[in-house]
């Protein structure tokens, strides 16, 4: 059934299996209210080509979505496209982007006054350049030249430039996260995680660990299902590793040795994570001790 949302819900869009925040204030408010990091996957308009910063939407892990679900913070919802706009709403958009277009006029000529501003001093001594070279050639064509003109300043009036308007094909167009001329319609998107007994594991540990306070974020680059910080990743280090396994797992000796030295070398504390026979999660931590085992549970 189709229903129009509060606006101050937090809307996660199903896209497939994944779920997508694209309000920036949605996604402040998941990261300093709620402690949801997710991982920001959209291309900057500025710089398209690169990877090393990342913008809107932010993609959250499917533990992510569903304890956000389980508590009420959101709605995993899908959008209802109209099938044709109306010539209202194609008038309102024209409009739109004339009025920013004009509005960027007086801001490109005022930056590109600047511009000239502070090159100054190389356009006049360019300008001199040109100048005296144009007069060599008068000189070596025979015509009377003082040679007093040669040391003579250019003088550039900068109020006096005129700056044509910038071309509306190379004007800034605004890139829309929500389309703010129609009335947004949604439905209730289904969702079906965890759906088999490994993906409930992954999610009743993110969910401990949530629960008691912590950030977490994908664990691969360290070898773990999970990364767990006592803060907000952009100021603190993780002090977990956490890896969910099955109960009756067996689990070989080196991988075992392998992954905590890996989390010895980078100061982390390895977790080992499983449900036990009454469906709690319980909790193994490994510690190297130079030739031996230290083990907690």
């Amino acid at each position: 059934m189709e229903e129009s949302l509060n606006e101050k819900v937090i809307k996660i869009y199903i896209d497939g299996d994944v779920g997508l925040v694209w309000n920036n204030e949605d996604v402040m408010l998941l990261r300093k209210q709620h402690r949801i990091v997710g991982t920001l996957v959209g291309a900057l308009p500025r710089a398209p080509c690169q990877n090393n910063l990342l913008g809107l939407p932010l993609q959250l892990s499917p533990e992510e979505v569903s304890v956000l679900l389980e508590k009420g913070i959101a709605h995993l919802i899908q959008e209802v496209f109209p099938n044709k706009l109306s010539p209202e709403e194609i008038q309102a958009y024209e409009e739109q982007r004339h009025q920013s277009y004009t509005e960027q006029i007086p801001l490109y000529q005022q930056e590109r006054r600047m511009d000239t501003i502070r090159n100054l001093s190389n356009i006049v001594k360019g300008k001199k350049a040109k100048r005296n070279q144009q007069l060599e050639h008068q000189k070596q064509l025979g015509m009377e030249i003082d040679d007093t003109e040669f040391e003579k300043e250019v003088e550039i009036d900068v109020d006096e430039i005129k700056i044509p308007p910038i071309d509306e094909k190379n004007s800034v167009v605004q890139i829309f996260t929500e389309n703010p001329w129609i009335n947004r319609t949604y439905k209730e998107a289904e969702w079906t995680f965890p759906s088999n007994a490994m993906q409930n594991l992954r999610y009743r540990v993110f969910k401990e660990f949530w629960e008691q306070g912590y950030f977490l974020t994908h664990g691969s680059k360290f070898g773990g299902d999970f990364l767990v910080y006592p803060g907000d990743p952009a100021r603190y280090h993780s002090f977990f590793i956490v890896r969910c396994v099955k109960q009756t797992e067996k689990i070989p000796m080196m991988d075992i040795a392998a992954i905590e030295r890996l989390g010895t070398s980078v100061r982390k504390t390895v977790v080992l994570c499983s449900l036990n026979d009454v469906n709690e999660v319980d909790f193994i931590s490994l510690q190297w001790r130079g030739m031996g085992w230290k083990t907690t549970g």
